[in-house]
């Protein structure tokens, strides 16, 4: 498995290995951001507002009902995604990606979902209303 989860209480943490973003699907309400390596593939899907937040402390607001506001996720296509780090009680969700940007949804809708070695992966964040 291309994919290691680190679980404590409260937190699902998935070190993600040779997973590349392999597509961004904007909808008229939500995104989605589609990663796959050899043998998995996970789907990140958002349908409210997260935060992008850049290493050097720069953030943006990134909107699903606001195409313009994703403009920022495009040159992550082709890129790594870390780590998928789900805070179970809280529904909150962060994403890390290689270069240490993080995409952190708090409150908004969202889901996690994973395919082939990943097929078990499933998490569901508070629809947005």
């Amino acid at each position: 498995m291309r994919a290691q989860l680190i679980e404590s209480e409260g937190e699902h943490h998935w070190v993600l290995l040779d997973h590349r973003i392999s597509g961004l699907v904007v909808e008229r309400r939500n995104f989605r951001i589609q990663t796959w390596s050899l043998d998995s593939s996970l789907e990140v899907l958002v349908s409210g507002a997260a935060s992008l937040r850049t290493v050097t402390g720069g953030s943006r607001t990134i909107e699903a009902g606001r195409p313009e506001t994703l403009a920022a996720l495009l040159g992550f296509v082709g890129a790594e995604m870390r780590s998928v780090t789900v805070l179970t009680v809280e529904r909150r969700l962060s994403v890390e990606f290689g270069d240490g940007t993080v995409l952190a949804v708090e409150g908004a809708g969202w889901a996690v979902s994973g395919a082939g070695a990943l097929e078990g992966v499933g998490y569901e964040g508070v629809p947005s209303s």
